[in-house]
């Protein structure tokens, strides 16, 4: 008999060792070999098979070089795996009769890679940090070791499914990985139905019928979500007596949150040294569509406009709050209107939907993002929720997504849309370098913000710095011998000189200067003029007496003290004014603009002019009066008093 040729597994032996082959005699080798120089090359050792101590030293150093190499290959193997870096520079120099470029480039992308799950991994493979649900009552779920695995085993003794979930907490916008390896014994009996797997909200299914037994299996898929909340789920369906193990379980997140593009630029030139940066990056995804479940509380369209507010309304389909479009012999639609929209960007729309079940063979949505076309496919509905995602791009100012239902004679439900855009944003730096000035500046521009810009310009004779939004900005000018800071949304300008602040208006020269503080108070300009001041000074004629003072200039007509009557008063009224002549007033003094009250204390040496009472003028003039009377009532003695302005001032005879 052809023993050689017809045998399937055998060893083979010879002078340099024997080794085993299972796929007949010319091979090829299985890696369980013996070798002439003492080497044993096996790619499967059970644990416990092999002891130190019956290993030589030497052999026992030899193993354990080649189990530190191949760990040291595998940390490498597996950080390539999970980091990836590319890196591409361009440098370019170019050398002119007074001119020197240098231009570099570099265009960076960094991926990494987070597990967010606890407890997942084989190694380190816990199922008390999964809340389990479902049939549990007719399910055993226990860890065991499976195919070499330390994996979570699942025995059904009933119809239905389980499910393993774990909260995540609170995830940022990016995109993430779920994967989980599962494996069922041999034999039909054993094999469940399928696995389900991903974020809770967002599933996907694999039937185990499609996979081979005794192997693992990877089953996974990509998500991208904004900031959330996030649960994994990985529910199996089974029937009685069927088996499956779960290992590495993870949610990985491609930290691909930061593409940069770098661009550099000097040039020196005679005289003038120029440099600039810019960078230009897309951070996470943000959702524009703020009303995406259909379930605002004062209008369950807020954000969104229909084309009939008869045929489509807000309504609950499969426990979730949705809107439903109803198509006759026309086609319906609902609407999102974005707007600002800063820039040119990919926009994904993401949505679940749902059908009828009597319409589930034609129904169909079309979508429209800005003015672009996307379709489900006849059959791709149900009346179960199927999750769809297209993406597109828009352009400024402004987009309109529009869900139409395509096919008359149906009905449609949609909900949970997402409308997922990159937040933008824009940064760039200008150095130039005079052989008499420096000047640097920064820019910033995002799409929920204005433009950011501040600058530094430095020369011999001072430096000006400048920071600005939009329309609004600041500016600091220092000089040898003073400082001037502006805003330019009112035009105010402060100067700092020594020993003094000065307040300017629309700008810095003498017939705009309104107010100066210095050690003796505070002195007020108008127009050119220096009109006076209020601060402290000394008696001329003993300068041991200080007090407040009240100065006018010559140039000031006048010093008053007035109010505003009311709120709605467009002036001030005097209440008492010091007015020079033909100024305010036409006689040169002290003015009242209200009564003045004594309260019974004395008016010490003053004069009066005219005065009246209780509405009448004062008199003046002689009254006569009788002095004396005599001689039995016969002689009479007259005199006169004297009044001015009904003060008596004298009398004669």
């Amino acid at each position: 008999m052809d023993y050689k040729n017809k045998a399937k597994n055998l060893w083979r032996w010879g002078l340099g060792g024997f080794a085993h082959y299972s796929q007949g005699y010319d091979g090829p080798i299985d890696g369980v070999a013996l070798t002439m120089d003492g080497k044993i090359n096996g790619e499967m050792l059970l644990v416990n098979s092999v002891k130190t101590e019956s290993l030589d030293a030497g052999y026992r150093t030899s193993v354990e070089t080649k189990i530190s190499e191949s760990e040291t290959a595998a940390k490498n193997h597996a950080d390539n795996k999970v980091r990836v870096a590319r890196e591409e520079i361009e440098n370019s120099i170019s050398n002119l009769e007074n001119k020197i470029s240098l231009s570099v480039r570099s265009v960076k992308e960094t991926v990494a890679r987070k597990n967010y799950i606890v407890g997942g991994e084989q190694e380190t493979l816990d199922k008390r940090k999964f809340t389990a649900s479902g049939i549990t009552g007719s399910c055993t779920i226990e860890q065991a070791e499976f195919l070499n695995m330390n994996a979570i085993k699942l025995t059904f003794s009933a119809n239905g499914s389980v499910t393993l979930t774990q909260s995540l907490g609170t995830m940022e916008a990016g995109n993430y990985k779920i994967a989980v390896e599962a494996a069922y014994p041999e034999g039909s009996k054993y094999r469940p139905s399928y696995v389900r797997y991903g974020f809770s909200e967002n599933q996907s299914t694999e039937y185990f019928s499609g996979y081979s037994a005794d192997e693992f299996h990877t089953y996974s898929k990509q998500v991208k979500i904004t900031k959330a909340a996030k649960s994994v789920a990985i529910t199996v369906y089974g029937y009685t007596g069927s088996v499956v193990y779960l290992t590495n379980i993870r949610c990985l997140r491609d930290m691909q949150e930061l593409l940069d593009d770098l661009n550099a630029r000097i040039d020196v030139e005679v005289g003038k040294v120029s440099a600039s940066v810019s960078d230009l990056y897309e951070n996470s995804l943000h959702n524009y569509c703020s009303n995406g479940k259909f379930s605002n509380n004062d209008d369950k369209f807020t954000g969104w406009g229909r084309s009939n507010t008869t045929q489509v309304t807000q309504t609950t389909f499969g426990s979730k709050s949705c809107a439903k479009i109803e198509n006759t012999s026309s086609t319906y639609n609902i609407s999102w209107y974005q707007r600002p929209w800063k820039k040119r960007g990919d926009i994904t729309v993401r949505f679940k939907a749902a059908c009828n079940a009597e319409d589930a063979d034609t129904a169909r949505i079309r979508l429209t993002i800005d003015s672009k076309n996307f379709y489900t496919n006849a059959g791709e509905l149900s009346d179960e929720w199927t999750e769809f995602e297209f993406t597109s791009y828009a352009t400024p100012s402004y987009f309109y997504t529009y869900f139409y239902n395509y096919v008359a004679n149906t009905t449609v439900y949609i909900t949970d849309v997402e409308i997922l855009g990159y937040m933008s944003a824009y940064s760039e730096s200008q150095l130039t370098i005079l052989k008499d000035s420096i000047e640097s500046e920064v820019k910033r521009a995002t799409a929920q913000e204005g433009t950011l810009s501040s600058s530094i310009k430095q020369n011999a004779e001072s430096i000006t710095s400048k920071v600005s939004k939009g329309e609004m900005g600041s500016y600091i000018t220092q000089y040898y011998n003073n400082v001037i800071i502006a805003f330019n949304k009112n035009s105010k300008y402060v100067q700092i000189n020594p020993g003094e602040i000065a307040i300017y208006n629309y700008g810095v020269e003498n017939s705009k200067k309104r107010a100066v503080f210095d050690e003796t108070g505070n002195h007020f300009y108008r127009d050119g003029y220096y009109v006076g001041a209020i601060g402290t000074n000394q008696w001329s004629g003993n300068n041991a007496h200080k007090g407040l003072v009240f100065d006018l200039e010559p140039q000031g007509k006048y010093m008053a003290f007035a109010q505003k009557a009311s709120s709605s008063a467009t002036s001030y009224t005097t209440m008492l004014c010091f007015s020079r002549a033909n100024s305010i007033y036409d006689e040169y003094g002290v003015n009242l603009g209200c009564n003045l009250i004594g309260n019974w204390y004395t008016l010490k040496n003053f004069k009066i002019g005219s005065i009246s009472a209780g509405g009448y003028t004062a008199f003046s003039g002689a009254i006569p009066i009788v002095c004396e009377i005599t001689n039995n009532g016969n002689s009479w003695t007259y005199s006169h008093l004297r009044v001015y302005n009904g003060i008596i001032v004298g009398y004669w005879n």
